[in-house]
């Protein structure tokens, strides 16, 4: 049987579902300084792992070896070298472990959206008080501890209002790059059909060598990016960037994709084409 396509909602027929490529190049990548804290970032990994190696919590994975060999394919289980992707959103698990931490990021793509006037999450004109609780100067933090402060249902305006327009998550990916890793070298990687990027890095950079994160701008120029552990990056996702390789140390990154489709529960980065968005691999797509 066929997977149920998405129930797409009528404004979401009126508005973009990615930007285009050449102006996508003349927009900048917005760092956000310290999004998560040393202790939130121990906290999200900490539960990634006893998830996976304790509980048997399934994720979609994908690994890309630094060395493609036979032999180093065999004995997979002990080679350190390598690119490892790890889809959280496999099955709900993300949304249902982290829901505040989710909610941040729709409040913080939102606001980016609106202050650089993207205008890919809402319609145009939309100003930034209309889709973050807490105006343009808000910073929301405590979201991973248990005294969290700002009531549920003002934390999560900005998701319902980007969710009543269609756009949601599609992935939730934990990057871990193991020197020596592989690089991303296309200088025109992007992502493809998405509407932005939120990238939050989780290791300090004195961890790893190599690993620099770079954008190809609309004069041709490589234009690196620093940041340290806890920093967010949001940009449009149709923006080219890639990343160098690893050379020694581990590198790892949480990479959330948002677009104008279902909140996606497929072990893998999903290609359903909009409008219908029926993913192929049954039981894992969520309706809307």
């Amino acid at each position: 049987m066929a997977p149920a396509a998405w129930d797409v909602p009528q404004v979401a027929k009126q508005l973009p579902i990615f930007m285009d490529v050449d102006k996508a190049q003349r927009t900048p990548v917005v760092k956000l300084p310290g999004f998560l804290s040393l202790e939130e970032v121990r906290h999200l990994e900490r539960t990634i792992r006893t998830a996976r190696n304790e509980e048997g919590v399934f994720f979609g994975e994908t690994s890309l070896l630094a060395d493609a060999s036979i032999l180093s394919l065999c004995c997979r289980s002990r080679y350190r070298g390598g690119w490892h992707v790890s889809y959280l959103h496999t099955s709900g698990w993300f949304r249902s472990t982290f829901p505040d931490l989710k909610c941040r990021m729709f409040e913080a793509v939102s606001r980016v959206d609106a202050e650089q006037q993207w205008h890919l999450l809402s319609p145009e004109k939309t100003e930034v008080g209309d889709v973050s609780p807490l105006g343009k100067d808000s910073k929301i933090t405590g979201l991973l501890a248990d005294d969290v402060q700002l009531q549920p249902e003002k934390l999560n305006i900005a998701e319902k209002r980007c969710k009543a327009q269609g756009c949601n998550v599609r992935c939730a990916e934990y990057h871990v790059h193991c020197g020596p890793s592989p690089a991303l070298p296309d200088r025109y990687h992007h992502d493809t059909d998405s509407l932005v990027t939120l990238d939050i890095l989780l290791t300090d950079s004195s961890e790893f060598q190599g690993g620099v994160f770079q954008t190809l701008e609309a004069d041709s120029t490589m234009n690196p990016v620093t940041w340290s552990v806890g920093d967010a990056l949001v940009f449009v996702s149709h923006k080219y960037h890639c990343v160098q390789k690893v050379l020694a140390g581990e590198r790892r990154v949480l990479v959330l994709e948002f677009w104008r489709g279902p909140e996606c529960r497929c072990p893998h980065r999903c290609l359903a084409e909009w409008p219908y968005r029926a993913c192929g691999k049954q039981g894992f797509t969520e309706e809307a």
